[in-house]
C-alpha cells in the first residue's frame, strides 16, 4: 500500500483516487466513532459523509504533525455532538460494549456474557465525556495524546475523565458484585 503521507500529499493536489483511499481506509472506524455518540445508523452514515465533505476541503490545512487518523476522528466527534446537541439524541455505546472481550481463564460463555451484561449497565451510567474517553482508550487502544486531539481537549483534561469514567465503573461494578455474591 502506499504512504498515507503520499496518499494526503496527491489528495490535496486534487487527486480523488487517493482521496478515496484515506475514506476507504479511515471509513470504519470513523463510524464505529459517529455510531458510539449518535446511535443511529442512518443518522452516523449522514454523519459520515458530512465528515468527509469537511476532511475533503479542509485536507488543506490538516497539519502533519499531527496523526491524520487523530484528525479525522476528531471531526467524526465534534460533527456528532453538534448533531447530538442539536437534535438531542442519547449516547449509547452498547454496539461498541458489545466487543468487549473479559479474559479469565475458566470463565463460561455464560459468565462471560454476564460480565459485558453488567459492563454495558454500568456504561451507561457514565456521563458522555467519560463513556467517549474510556471507549476510545479501552475499546480502540488510543494513547491519552489521540484522545485529547480526537476530543479537541488537553491532555490533562482526558486523563482526569478517564480516572473519573474508571472509578465510576469500578464502584458501579462492585457493587453490582456484592449484590450478586449476596443473592447466592
Amino acid at each position: 500500500m502506499i504512504d498515507e503521507n503520499k496518499l494526503i500529499e496527491l489528495a490535496k493536489g486534487g487527486d480523488r483516487a487517493a482521496f478515496g483511499t484515506l475514506v476507504k481506509h479511515h471509513k470504519d472506524f470513523t463510524f464505529s466513532v459517529i455510531m458510539n455518540i449518535v446511535k443511529n445508523k442512518q443518522d452516523a452514515e449522514d454523519i459520515m459523509q458530512n465528515v468527509f465533505i469537511k476532511v475533503f476541503y479542509e485536507l488543506k490545512r490538516f497539519d502533519k504533525r499531527a496523526k491524520f487518523s487523530s484528525w479525522i476522528y476528531r471531526i467524526a466527534t465534534n460533527e456528532s455532538l453538534t448533531f447530538k446537541r442539536l437534535f438531542k439524541h442519547k449516547v449509547d455505546t452498547e454496539q461498541a460494549l458489545r466487543k468487549v472481550e473479559v479474559k479469565s481463564g475458566v470463565e463460561t460463555d455464560l459468565e462471560r456474557q454476564d460480565q459485558q451484561k453488567y459492563v454495558l449497565e454500568a456504561m451507561q451510567q457514565l456521563t458522555d465525556a467519560e463513556k467517549l474517553v474510556v471507549s476510545l482508550f479501552y475499546l480502540k487502544e488510543h494513547k491519552i495524546k489521540e484522545i485529547a486531539i480526537i476530543s479537541n481537549k488537553k491532555e490533562s483534561w482526558v486523563k482526569v475523565v478517564l480516572h473519573r469514567g474508571r472509578e465510576k465503573l469500578k464502584t458501579i461494578l462492585e457493587s453490582k458484585k456484592s449484590i450478586i455474591y449476596d443473592r447466592g
